[in-house]
Parts: structure tokens; sequence; C-alpha cells
């Protein structure tokens, strides 16, 4: 069975952009670790902040997707500054386990509080989806910029 081209550039770009996506969180842990010596667990929750600053700000604030990136990025800047200062900060002369324990207590916290502000559900930036359709053995772009879209697998034919 062979793959068409097309098919395969897709799968190569898609592979791009998830090791890209596990990457740069990777990056930044490995960092922060060489710099203050100590694993900086509570990453992963400043990055949540950012994502829902960003939602928050394309959704509900009607920015568009540039922006609220920007607003992203900012937010979880400032939160992981006021979180390393308020609470990291005072525990690093404890020692590094000490400073890692408190990191992974502040990663529940921020967590349960986004989601307690957010709830569970699955969340969709609004942003104008362009997706391929084939009729009559042709590709035809549509466009579907509804707030409510969701992703679902496509069934292959």
């Amino acid at each position: 069975m062979s793959v068409p081209l097309d098919e395969t550039a897709q799968l190569v770009v898609n592979g791009l952009v998830a090791g890209t996506i596990l990457a740069v969180p990777a990056i930044g842990f490995t960092a922060i670790y060489a710099v203050l010596r100590f694993p900086n667990f509570s990453l992963a929750s400043h990055i949540t902040i950012g994502a829902f600053a960003g939602y928050a700000a394309n959704t509900l604030g009607g920015w568009p997707a540039s922006a609220a990136v920007v607003a992203a990025f900012v937010v979880a800047g400032a939160a992981g500054v006021v979180n390393d200062h308020v609470v990291l900060r005072p525990l690093r002369p404890a020692g590094a386990l000490t400073t890692a324990i408190g990191a992974v207590a502040l990663t529940i916290v921020l967590e349960n509080v986004i989601r307690f502000g957010f709830g569970n559900d699955l969340r969709g930036y609004a942003l104008p989806i362009r997706r391929a359709s084939s009729a009559s053995g042709r590709n035809r772009w549509r466009t579907s910029s509804s707030r409510s879209w969701r992703w679902r697998p496509c069934s292959r034919s």
C-alpha cells in the first residue's frame, strides 16, 4: 500500500508540529534546571495559564489569533515570575528537593485554580478553519468560522 506524496508531506508537517509542541517545554525545563539547579515542575501549569489566557483573549475578548498568542506569552511569563518570587524563591535556601516539592504543590494549586475557573470541558479557539473536501475527485477548500467548531476525526474512503 503506497501513501500519496501530498499525504506524506502532511504527515511530515504534522510530525514537526507535534515535535515542536513537545520540544519547547522540554527546552524550558532544561534551561530552568541548568540555571536554578532544581526541577521546576510548575512549568506545565504556567503553559496552561498562558493557553487559557490566549483562549480568553481570542474567544471572550474577540482578539485575533496573533494578538491572543502575544497575550498568552505575556500572561504565562508574568505568572511564572510572580510564582517564582512568591512561592519558589523562599524555598530555595532549604535545598533542591524542598523546592521541587514546592513546585509540585504549586502545580497542583495552579491547575486546580484553572480547572475551577474554566471547568473541564474541551475548548476551541475562534479561528477560521480551512478543510479540504473532495467532490468529484477535486479538492475544494471550505472555510468554517463557527465558534462552536470542534475537531472530529474524518473517515477515510
